[in-house]
């Protein structure tokens, strides 16, 4: 990437404005709703949607959105992930409504949760009983408590580069200063307390031998360690040693190891990435796939853990509670897709791995034959851009965020009717087919001419 002099960064905000504005002149009504957000909402979506030009949805088809101004784009977002089969697939669409005919919200038992989790329980053997909450974030929760009751102890062992949640307990980052082999852990925000990080956490390093020498020097300490066996700003398929040395080392100290496939599961293969890699952990958590773009979150595992959540008038029981856990409009919803996933299976994923994978090698060979400092990156249809050519090995060999460069990239493929957020992570999904995804490399190629053009890169 270019280093900018004073009067270079000049000249480059002042072509990021210009190509800001010449899109923003296309979507009046986005610019006045934002505008309206700003007086009420204190937040839209999350923090790290963040567009220099903010687009408001009113519908959805397939692979593309519908803008509130009649702007059609091609979506990379999916529901960051949830939509494996594409925006408003007809078999969701088609339970959403009859089951809304019936009611959307009991609070009572009701046996659609029985038809949904034994989808869940098909995708892997270890999945032997599932419990329902609300989203991801939930289920990490949940399955760290759960990990601490079963074992004693208090701790859990994170990875650098890793998200599983917005809990207090999940907020645990790496400082990318800290020694490679020993990292720090920090707090991800204000508002949580020292003793987060202090007396509950051990930060672990992604893909590296000495995460297995830290879990044993805190074997004593270590309830659980959680990991992301694709992380989502590092998307990788050459780390299934590291992964079963990492289940071993777990066994063989008497911690728990927890796979967060919130993300990959249901999405790189029916199984997720568990079954890409023939690798069983402890239990599971999953989200976004399995509730058909409905809120969702599940703990899967075997009776002996899973146990645990049977009851709180035991020492031992862990409480588990949510008013809208397990209610049949998100169960509908996921049945209708899972049952699509597990019926095509293995039609789906061969096609959609193999239109992602081409996606990425026609990106990359663009970018290297134009000497470009942008690079893609893929497990499976989860994809992430990256301004950089060096080989990322994990999230501290990523540089550049935030950079000119960048924010002008994903500008202009709002131009060329591209959606990407602003997180980096695209994913496609069984509803983009070849011509979309020609359409995708075409506009990532004139984006990067585009900047090239700004002097930028």
């Amino acid at each position: 990437m270019k280093d900018l002099s004073d009067k270079d960064l000049v000249n480059a905000a002042s072509m990021l404005d210009y190509s800001v504005d010449a899109f923003r002149a296309r979507i009046p009504t986005s610019m006045h709703l934002e505008e309206k957000a700003s007086e009420t909402l204190a937040l839209e979506v999350v923090q790290t949607v963040d567009f220099d030009c903010p687009v408001y949805i009113e519908r959805a088809d397939g692979c593309r959105l519908i803008d509130v101004d009649g702007n059609s784009y091609i979506d990379l977002t999916m529901g960051f992930g949830a939509h494996v089969l594409g925006l408003r697939p007809r078999s969701v669409e088609a339970a959403i409504k009859e089951q809304a005919g019936k009611g959307w919200h009991f609070g009572i038992h009701n046996q659609l949760q029985f038809q949904l989790a034994d989808l869940i329980a098909a995708a892997r053997p270890n999945n032997e009983q599932i419990a329902f909450c609300n989203s991801g974030t939930e289920a990490t929760m949940y399955a760290f408590r759960l990990a601490r009751a079963i074992t004693g102890k208090a701790k859990i062992g994170v990875f650098d580069g890793a998200y599983h949640g917005a809990h207090d307990y999940a907020l645990v980052k790496v400082d990318p200063t800290s020694c490679v082999t020993k990292p720090r852990a920090v707090l991800d925000g204000a508002g949580i307390p020292s003793w987060v990080r202090d007396e509950s956490a051990i930060a672990l390093p992604y893909c590296h031998p000495a995460a297995f020498d830290q879990i044993r020097e805190n074997k004593d300490d270590l309830a659980l360690v959680c990991v992301q066996p694709v992380q989502n700003n590092n998307p990788s398929l050459d780390n299934k040693e590291w992964l079963a040395e990492l289940i071993q080392v777990c066994h063989d100290c008497n911690v728990l190891c927890l796979f967060d496939e919130v993300v990959s599961g249901f999405r790189l293969a029916y199984g997720g990435a568990q079954e890409v890699f023939e690798l069983t952990p402890d239990f599971t958590v999953y989200g976004k796939s399995i509730g058909g773009g409905l809120p969702v979150g599940a703990i899967a595992g075997p009776r002996a853990i899973m146990e645990g959540f049977k009851s709180v008038s035991t020492d031992s029981g862990v409480f588990f509670g949510g008013t809208f856990n397990g209610n049949p409009l998100t169960m509908a919803a996921g049945v209708g897709a899972l049952g699509t996933l597990s019926k095509d299976r293995d039609i789906i994923y061969p096609a959609l791995n193999a239109r992602s994978d081409r996606l990425v090698k026609d990106i990359n060979t663009f970018a290297q034959d134009n000497e470009f400092p942008f690079q893609a990156v893929n497990a499976g249809s989860l994809i992430c851009f990256h301004f950089q050519s060096e080989r990322i090995r994990s999230f501290r060999d990523l540089n550049n965020r935030g950079s000119f460069a960048e924010r002008a990239f994903y500008v202009e493929l709002l131009n060329y009717g591209v959606l990407v957020p602003a997180i980096h992570l695209a994913f496609l999904s069984h509803a983009h087919n070849d011509t979309d995804v020609d359409m995708i490399v075409d506009a990532v190629k004139a984006s990067l001419f585009a900047i090239r053009d700004m002097k930028l890169i």
